[in-house]
């Protein structure tokens, strides 16, 4: 086995230089795209995970204000579409978290790999010069240094650790004005306090909370690139 993928790799490299290139990248560009594709359906799943429980509380408050029996029919449709309401903003904010959470891992662990297998190549050139190495050699060292400056943008051009952390941030708010509405209307039940008046006043005031804290959160600079282009520019004049 050990001779015939000996016989094999020798065969490779002696090919035409142009075809071998052409066959190098072509599989570089594709185990990349689907490593970073399984990278990210891996961080999809932790995220399900990590965030069930969360959804199964929303489960139960949006069924406990169903079921809670007011008197008048109004306020009692007015409390669950104001559920709703909060339940809607929260998943977008919840899509959006985990969407780019899920990029945002793809891109480190490839980042990671991607820094491994270009240490590995460059000590393999160093040891041997850069005039006395294989063709494939080079060019696989620069593939893994360029990809890895090319990832290494995105999380600062897309700004996805604070695309992140703004996100969860306003799921978790939501979730709170959830609880809130929910025990509101615990209290308001055993307490008999059924005025709609006050009910109404609660609700005006939880859209005026829900107002502060209502924010779509997803910006691109490309800072990073034009301070690449400056320092080119520097070390070409």
């Amino acid at each position: 086995m050990e001779q015939f993928f000996s016989r094999l790799y020798n065969w490779f490299i002696s090919q035409n230089s142009m075809l071998t290139s052409i066959i190098v990248v072509s599989l570089w560009i594709i185990l990349t795209v689907c490593y970073s594709h399984s990278q990210r359906g891996k961080a999809l799943c932790h995220s399900n995970k990590y965030l069930e429980p969360l959804e199964n509380n929303e489960s139960i408050l949006i069924k406990g204000v169903s079921d809670i029996k007011f008197n008048d029919s109004i306020v009692r449709n007015a409390f669950i579409k104001k559920m709703m309401i909060i339940q809607n903003e929260k998943k977008h904010h919840q899509m959006v978290f985990k969407d780019v959470f899920s990029y945002y891992y793809a891109t480190i662990s490839v980042l990671h790999l991607l820094t491994v297998i270009a240490g590995i190549f460059a000590f393999l050139i160093a040891a041997t010069g850069w005039a006395s190495t294989n063709h494939v050699v080079k060019l696989i060292f620069l593939l893994s240094v360029s990809s890895t400056t090319y990832f290494g943008l995105f999380p600062t051009i897309f700004n996805q650790k604070k695309i992140i952390e703004v996100n969860m941030r306003k799921y978790l708010d939501y979730s709170s004005k959830q609880q809130v509405l929910y025990d509101y209307c615990i209290t308001a039940i055993q307490m008999n306090k059924d005025s709609t008046n006050d009910h109404m006043k609660f609700l005006s005031k939880t859209d005026t909370a829900l107002l502060n804290i209502k924010d779509l959160y997803f910006v691109i600079d490309d800072l990073p690139i034009k301070r690449r282009d400056y320092l080119n520019e520097l070390g070409s004049s």
